[in-house]
């Protein structure tokens, strides 16, 4: 029998059912709180024979099922986006390397994934309640609110589809050779973004 896939903590991400996951696949949702970071949301994606230990070289790092090298090939990726150099340094000297420590993982604003309320802003960036002072009648306040309500809603709704997509991008070479409605190339994507690692991720 294949490996079973197992899902944890997906919540509000969208674009995922377009890229079914692989036997031994797995998708952790975590809210990350911690550290000087602002708080977000990221989805570990991992296989059940992935380099969870260190490895003794590169070459033997799994990661999603691949050989981390056949992993970087297929995004035209290279050790150096998901390492340090010290991490590096440390490798090429014989002392292996961490799966833990790659950044690998796309990191959402919490906004975007609905756990905190989206106030529409002011140019001064405060709530609409501001627009109150400036004369304009109360049915134009609703109006305005509600428009800018509608517009955070559609860029939180675009950015869940973005997550989705980076995501499937991981365990997946198809979804990391497409692109997204409103995003470029997943490489030129996933570099861009904020990522963590799973270290990162689990502490918070």
């Amino acid at each position: 029998l294949p490996p079973p896939s197992l899902v944890i903590g997906l919540r509000s991400v969208r674009g995922l059912a377009r890229w079914p996951l692989p036997p031994g696949i797995s998708l952790d949702g975590r809210d990350l709180l911690a550290g000087d970071r602002a708080p977000g949301y990221t989805v570990l994606a991992y296989g059940c024979a992935d380099s969870f230990k260190r490895s003794a070289s590169l070459r033997a790092l799994v990661f999603c099922g691949d050989p981390i090298s056949r992993w970087l090939a297929a995004r035209r990726l290279e050790p150096r986006h998901l390492w340090t150099e010290i991490e590096l340094r440390a490798e090429a000297a014989g002392e292996g390397i961490e799966l833990w420590h790659a950044q690998l993982f796309p990191v959402t604003g919490s906004d975007a994934l609905g756990t905190a309320r989206l106030h529409p802003l002011t140019s001064r960036g405060n709530p609409t309640g501001a627009l109150q002072q400036n004369g304009a009648p109360e049915s134009q306040q609703q109006n305005r609110a509600a428009a800018a309500q509608q517009q955070n809603a559609a860029v939180a709704a675009q950015q869940q589809v973005r997550l989705g997509w980076l995501v499937a991008g991981l365990y997946s070479a198809d979804a990391a050779a497409s692109s997204c409605e409103g995003c470029g190339q997943w490489t030129d994507e996933f570099l861009r973004c904020t990522r963590v690692s799973i270290a990162q991720a689990n502490a918070g």
